[in-house]
Formats: C-alpha cells, sequence, structure tokens
C-alpha cells in the first residue's frame, strides 16, 4: 500500500470517526456542566457572521485533532523500514558474490569487502577523515556450514587493504613463492588470488572483491596441454572480475532503489558467464 493510499483511508475514517462521535463528545461535555446554549434566533442564526465562525471553529477543531492524532509519529521510526531494506540488499550482494561470482570466476571463494565508516554502507573515504575511522567489512561463506560469516578488517591491513588504498587490481600467481611485500599475511590454505577494487560514479573506492585459489576454467580457456598444471588466474579472470565489479558498483550505489522488480546481482552474475564476458 502507497503511503498517499494509507494517508487517504487514514483521513476517511478519521472524518467518519468526527462525524459519529460528536453527539457522543457533546452529550459526554453535557455530564460536566459545559452545556452551551444559544439564544440565537433562526435569522441571525444564517447571518454570515454566524455561519462564518461556525466553520471556523470547525476547521480549528478538525486541525486540532488531527494534530493531536499525529502525535504517535514522534515515536515511530520512519527510517527502520528503509534501513532494513538496505540491510537486505546488502546482505544479497554478500551472498551472490560468495555464490556466483566464484562459479563466473572459476575460483574457490570469492568475497566482496566494503569500505566503511561505522554503520554507514557505501561510504568512500574522506580525504578529509583519518583512515583509522574507516574498516573493511565483509560476510563471507563459511566453508563448513555454507552460512555468510561476518568480518572487519581494519582499513589499511593485508591485502586487501592494500588494493583499496593503490586503487589497483592485485594478482598474485603462488603466494608461496611471493617475497613478503609488506601487506600483511593471508590464509596458509590460499594457493592464488586476485584482488579488484571497486570505484564509485566519482572515482572513489567504496568496495574491494577477492577471488582465491582458481579451480576451474571460469571466464578463462585453458588448452589441453594446461590440463596437468596447477590452475593460476589469468588475465581473463582479472578483466572478468573487473567488469564484475562495474556492476557490484552500480548495485551499492543504488541499494535504496532496488526492489524484486529489479535483476538481482546473481542474475547479473549468470549473464555475464552467459556471454563470456572476460574471454
Amino acid at each position: 500500500m502507497s503511503t498517499m493510499c494509507a494517508a487517504a483511508i487514514g483521513n476517511i475514517i478519521s472524518d467518519v470517526a468526527g462525524v459519529m462521535m460528536g453527539t457522543v463528545v457533546e452529550d459526554f461535555a453535557r455530564k460536566f456542566g459545559l452545556e452551551w446554549e444559544t439564544n440565537l434566533s433562526r435569522i441571525q442564526m444564517k447571518l454570515r457572521s454566524v455561519m462564518l465562525a461556525k466553520k471556523v471553529g470547525c476547521a480549528v477543531g478538525i486541525t486540532i485533532g488531527c494534530i493531536i492524532g499525529m502525535i504517535p509519529l514522534l515515536f515511530i521510526d520512519g527510517n527502520a523500514a528503509k534501513r532494513k531494506n538496505k540491510e537486505a540488499a546488502v546482505d544479497r550482494i554478500f551472498k551472490d558474490i560468495a555464490s556466483e561470482a566464484k562459479k563466473f570466476i572459476g575460483a574457490e571463494s570469492t568475497t566482496l569487502f566494503l569500505v566503511v565508516k561505522g554503520e554507514s554502507y557505501n561510504q568512500a573515504v574522506d580525504d578529509n577523515d583519518e583512515k583509522e575511522d574507516y574498516h573493511l567489512w565483509s560476510k563471507y561463506a563459511d566453508k563448513a556450514s555454507g552460512k555468510l560469516q561476518e568480518l572487519r578488517i581494519p582499513y589499511a591491513q593485508g591485502i586487501i587493504g592494500q588494493v583499496a588504498i593503490n586503487r589497483e587490481t592485485i594478482s598474485m600467481h603462488d603466494i608461496r613463492r611471493e617475497e613478503d611485500l609488506g601487506i600483511g599475511a593471508v590464509l596458509s590454505d590460499t594457493r592464488n588470488m586476485i584482488c579488484c577494487p571497486v570505484f564509485d560514479s566519482k572515482g572513489n573506492v567504496i568496495a574491494v572483491i577477492n577471488a582465491t585459489n582458481k579451480q576451474d576454467q571460469g571466464s578463462a580457456t585453458f588448452s589441453e596441454s594446461d590440463s596437468s598444471k596447477p590452475r593460476e588466474f589469468l588475465t581473463n579472470d582479472i578483466q572478468a572480475l573487473q567488469a564484475l565489479g562495474t556492476h557490484v558498483s552500480v548495485a551499492l550505489q543504488n541499494l535504496e532503489d532496488m526492489d524484486d522488480d529489479n535483476m538481482s546481482l546473481a542474475e547479473t552474475i549468470k549473464m555475464l558467464k552467459e556471454n563470456k564476458i572476460g574471454v
């Protein structure tokens, strides 16, 4: 039900209740000696000044009644539903990245990290703010249960943080052979990974997408001679992840406008895979 429809129905109910309760209020006032009798004749009742006073009195009464009726609005959080819908939209994006993006890239796992200040989603870093005020927030798929688990890390920590700060994609073909890059430790079971920044319409980093452990072909094309070699992320995979980042950016910047009629991120990822984006 739309807001205007709800307001119209509420107005009808209040007007009908006012008409039906008019005599009840008069009888109640009469019990307390507040009965008011007029000595005006019928001719005087038809005078313009008398009729005007009557209409003004009715208008003032209705206005006061409407104001009293709106008092409960002071105790209602009008943004609660909007926040709930926004949180649900963010969770859907996390879930779509965790479940569908890994199939698109051909990775063991894919994770989205949002740049967050406090509880604000889609918050680009302000150069005037301290970097300590921000952190990277993610919900990743737990391998054992498959459920989304929450993770928060400092903004400048680890590989993910460096991608957000440097605004450049990082591709590591064999982490076990990489020299100390000074960008923090990675999980012991991670063999290779790519991390791609996600930009908003102003060019600010609002998120980072991470893909770890190349598993199958995904968006890349392998020859038969490569079948026995350990899988590595190729240029095609990087291009595919960057293409996905563009769609993630659009979704994050339009959280409040997302509804069931819009194409979900999961559907977008499937469309990208069907059209072999990144090949």
